[in-house]
Order: C-alpha cells, then structure tokens, then sequence
C-alpha cells in the first residue's frame, strides 16, 4: 500500500488496520520493521532513520517500551 505523500506498507491486514508482521517506510527515509496489532505498532521491531540512527526495541500501544539498543 502507497500513500500519495510517499509513505508505503507492506505485510498483512486484520479488518483494515495493520496486523502481523510488516514494513511501514515514512515518506523521509525512515522506516519500521517488526509487528502491528490493529494499526499501531506493537512487539519487538527495528526502526532506522535517514540520519543513520538505529533502535532496535519493544513498542506498546505505538509507542517505544521497555529495554532497547539505540546506537
């Protein structure tokens, strides 16, 4: 799936929202990969950025939780 302002998903669907794996890659070079549930990210995942930066983590309800590497 392709958003107009450039953002892309690719993975699977429940009932119209991200759900199970997938890669989400923003429209300004960063990008998620790792596990949805009902559209928010949730479960471990990697996320990198334009600038380089790199976290590799839990999120919780979309957010960033719990012990991470951020390098």
């Amino acid at each position: 799936m392709t958003w107009p302002d450039g953002d892309r998903y690719e993975g699977s669907f429940k009932n119209d929202n991200f759900h199970g794996h997938g890669t989400y890659e923003y429209a300004d070079g960063s990008k998620y990969i790792g596990e949805f549930v009902d559209g928010k990210r949730e479960g471990k995942a990697v996320e990198t950025y334009p600038n380089g930066d790199h976290y590799e983590g839990s999120f919780k309800n979309d957010k960033r939780h719990g012990h991470a590497t951020y390098i």
